[in-house]
């Protein structure tokens, strides 16, 4: 299936098929993406396509852990919602990506623009925030205890991501952990085939930040 060996090329291999990487700290100066060292690492600032942010370093500084996750409503009239509790596993990632250093995609996604999708996953002008508590929720089959993964906007599911599997960092150590993160590009032009090579990205590599909510 030609799809599914494109879409492991860009995760799992270095440079094919016209995909594009560097690692996530090369490409930030300040509080700011540089747009030369994008524009000579993608080609380009406002192209379309489908992205990932892949881990590099050790898998065992990946903590496994449990968080919960807002689901439906349960009342129209009161602001009550049921929760889930899941859990991020190494066991989820498929077999290909468990080497020594391998490639591990924490976030799979497309976009239209991309810098300005990348921009609002990272928010570097916001400071790392302060790690949530963990608080009792209203489950399906009772109450559940966890900590709930918290997104001040809706665009930064990476950098929400990041923040609750490494809490309470400084900014510099939250830096420094983008070393061991690439930014993997496949410019894709047609509508259609970025909606299902997306899809199927997530399907295939399973990356920990894409379940994020129940909508």
């Amino acid at each position: 299936m030609k799809q599914l060996e494109n879409v492991k090329k860009l995760v799992l291999a270095s440079n094919h098929l016209g995909i594009k990487r560097a690692v996530l700290f090369d490409l930030i100066l300040g509080k700011q993406l540089i747009s030369k060292k994008f524009q000579e690492t993608y080609g380009g600032l406002d192209l379309p396509g489908v992205y990932a942010f892949v881990w590099r370093g050790a898998i065992g500084e990946l903590r496994e852990q449990e968080l919960i996750l807002k689901g439906k409503k349960l009342s129209m009239r009161h602001d009550q919602h049921l929760h889930h509790k899941i859990n991020w596993r190494h066991m989820d990632f498929p077999e290909e990506c468990h080497s020594e250093r391998g490639h591990y995609a924490l976030y799979i996604g497309k976009t239209s623009i991309f810098r300005t999708r990348i921009s609002q996953h990272l928010k570097l002008k916001t400071d790392p925030w302060e790690s949530q508590e963990t608080k009792t929720y209203v489950g399906e089959d009772g109450p559940v205890e966890g900590k709930m993964l918290y997104k001040p906007t809706s665009t930064c599911q990476f950098r929400s991501g990041i923040e609750h599997l490494f809490p309470n960092l400084s900014r510099e150590n939250l830096l420094e952990k983008f070393k061991q993160i690439e930014l993997c590009f496949l410019p894709v032009t047609d509508v259609q085939d970025r909606f299902y090579l997306e899809n199927l990205a997530i399907g295939y590599f399973r990356p920990w930040f894409n379940v994020d909510s129940e909508r």
